[in-house]
């Protein structure tokens, strides 16, 4: 996947804002890569060029899957507690994956360790094992390794940046907490642990340097202003450390994307602004690279007394929230591996792919590796790998590329973070569009606690809330909504998935928005989202809308999306194609929706 690099001199040193998915044809989060799909769709073009086409089978959720009033475990599937994957399975699947890419100290495939001294790894978004780079180069170059997680209170104790949402809500707090859980577990299991501080890097990191001596710091690096302004400061203060090995250094690894950096046909300042022409040249000129090969055993650790704990969520200020309808995901490589497994392997979904990643209700109708790829558990090399393992041993089809090309989709987001830096935060976007928007608080809040009076809305807006999960086709539908129909401003929506996302990644979460609010790099990503069509193809039972909506399912299947007086009064008319023939004649719609909509940006209808 790619990562995205900032301009420091930009204003905005908040911590990013998550961006979600609503690219249309392809959908690099859906792959619910991420959120929804494999890393994080853009909201596509009206382009005519082939990557636009949309003409898939899409199987509605009345014949994809049928949901119980509970929640689906994600790995495994199963309702509640008595999901059909196990931990034990879960372990068992992880171990097995683990052992096809450890090899011994003595073999030919892996460097001589024949470092001296301690080598630190500054865990961040790479909470994994198998293909982490920078674990690899630490314990090459040492004696001992050092694995450390900071807990910061930036990330966890703030607010975003420009409307003051919780940077991080409670269900990703959750969610990391798990990662960090089995991280740690695994860290064990191969003759180390995972040394976890609470503080910022730059006081927690030097401390530890000149405690242990330690001669490099190796991290994966990333691209967005505060976390590359982390960077900075703890280099800096790593120059004021003295050891008996001189100064230490900060040692940054790329790592999260599937196609390396330096493995670009071009510089990242000029990278292409249409996808198209990115991934077409990618895919001629550019190889991608083959995991990492990591040792069985890693010991010996360093001499810690007090290695730390996993944090507690109280400890992270949020209360406990359980995922009690929808899809709990579980946090962690070994369940990361497990979904790999279970997708591709077990329940063999990976040649539908294509035909149902449109789909919104249940764990199955895509991926759903966004969560784990945002976290750095699942590393996006390895799913190149098993789909041409899978290519190998099964059948290669469209839906086999496509989750490849969905993957391109996030290495794209993430390159475009450093060709465009903090622009791609600011209102008027890479293109820095001078338009108009409104923040009409009570309009928002009705968006954000699914209260606008249009069901295909208010269900995903409630999936959301309760599951930190959202299909990729729901968040370009919610998407168009705010920012062509309500015409808010459209950072309000992205920081607020910022507060929500499981799979948040501050490169496809504003990516995906600038995009969806046409302030994007690519001048033709400008689309307005027709709920009634979108309703009609993607729930024209009204499974979905009801299962959110429970207040719905009295009502006959084709009256559930658009339920007229038997469901709340829409807050503001639709831009185009209401089905309400009398919400026009609402005199109080029409002014809230005129003193709503100063964005009268043209949206290509869809």
């Amino acid at each position: 996947m790619s990562t995205f690099r900032w301009s420091l001199s930009s204003p905005r040193l908040s911590l990013r804002k998550l961006l979600y998915n609503h690219n249309p044809p392809p959908q690099p989060h859906h792959l619910c890569l991420h959120g929804g799909g494999v890393a994080c769709s853009p909201i596509m073009s009206a382009s005519t060029n082939s990557d636009q086409n949309n003409n898939t089978h899409f199987i509605p959720a009345s014949a994809s899957t049928s949901m119980a009033e509970s929640y689906q475990v994600v790995p495994g599937g199963g309702p509640c507690s008595s999901s059909t994957t196990s931990s034990d399975e879960t372990d068992q699947f992880a171990e097995q994956t683990f052992q096809r890419y450890a090899v011994s100290q003595s073999s030919s495939d892996i460097a001589r360790r024949n470092g001296k001294g301690i080598a630190i790894v500054w865990f961040r978004n790479d909470l994994r094992v198998l293909d982490n780079e920078a674990l690899y180069r630490a314990w090459v170059s040492s004696e001992a390794v050092l694995p450390l997680y900071c807990v910061d209170p930036r990330l966890f104790n703030a607010a975003t940046h420009y409307f003051g949402f919780p940077k991080t809500g409670a269900l990703r707090a959750q969610f990391l907490i798990e990662c960090l859980a089995d991280l740690k577990k695994k860290l064990m299991k191969m003759g180390l642990n995972l040394l976890i501080q609470h503080g910022k890097p730059e006081e927690i990191i030097p401390t530890l340097v000149k405690a242990f001596g330690a001669h490099t710091v190796y991290a994966h690096k990333e691209t967005c202003s505060e976390e590359v302004n982390v960077e900075r400061l703890v280099s800096s203060c790593l120059r004021k450390v003295e050891t008996s090995t001189n100064i230490a250094k900060l040692q940054l690894v790329w790592g999260s994307t599937m196609y390396h950096i330096d493995d670009l046909p071009f510089n990242t300042s000029c990278l292409p602004d249409v996808y198209t022409q990115f991934r077409k040249s990618v895919e001629s000129k550019s190889k991608v690279r083959g995991c990492i090969k990591i040792p069985s055993s890693l010991s010996p650790p360093p001499s810690i007394g007090d290695w730390g704990h996993v944090p507690s969520l109280d400890q992270l200020g949020h209360l406990g929230e359980k995922v009690n309808k929808g899809m709990r995901f579980v946090g962690g490589e070994s369940a990361a591996l497990s979904r790999v497994n279970e997708y591709f392997w077990k329940k063999d979904l990976l040649r539908i792919y294509k035909e149902t990643r449109n789909g919104m209700l249940g764990p199955d109708y895509s991926t759903k590796f966004s969560p784990w790829l945002a976290s750095g558990s699942l590393s996006p090399r390895f799913i190149y790998e098993e789909v041409k393992r899978y290519e190998k041993e099964r059948l290669s089809n469209d839906s086999t590329y496509w989750v490849l090309f969905e993957l391109i989709w996030r290495d794209y987001f993430r390159f475009l973070s450093i060709k465009y830096g903090n622009s791609i935060f600011h209102l008027g976007g890479p293109r820095k569009l001078q338009l108009s928007w409104s923040q009409d608080q009570l309009l928002f809040d009705s968006w954000r606690d699914g209260r606008t009076g249009y069901p295909l809305i208010d269900a995903n807006m409630k999936e959301l809330s309760t599951t930190g999960f959202m299909s990729n086709r729901g968040r370009q539908i919610v998407c168009s909504f705010l920012v062509r129909d309500m015409g808010i401003d459209w950072r309000m929506g992205a920081e607020w998935f910022e507060t929500c996302l499981l799979d948040y990644d501050p490169c496809s979460n504003y990516g995906n928005w600038t995009y969806g609010a046409g302030v994007g790099n690519d001048p033709r990503e400008d689309r307005y989202f027709s709920i009634p069509k979108q309703a009609q193809t993607y729930d024209s039972e009204g499974i979905y809308v009801a299962y959110w909506l429970p207040e719905l399912k009295a009502l006959p299947k084709e009256k559930r999306n658009f339920p007229g007086r038997s469901y709340i009064k829409p807050v503001v008319p639709l831009k185009y194609g209401n089905n309400n023939k009398n919400i026009h004649k609402d005199p109080a719609l029409a002014e809230r929706r005129s003193r709503s909509q100063g964005n009268k940006m043209k949206g290509f209808r869809r």
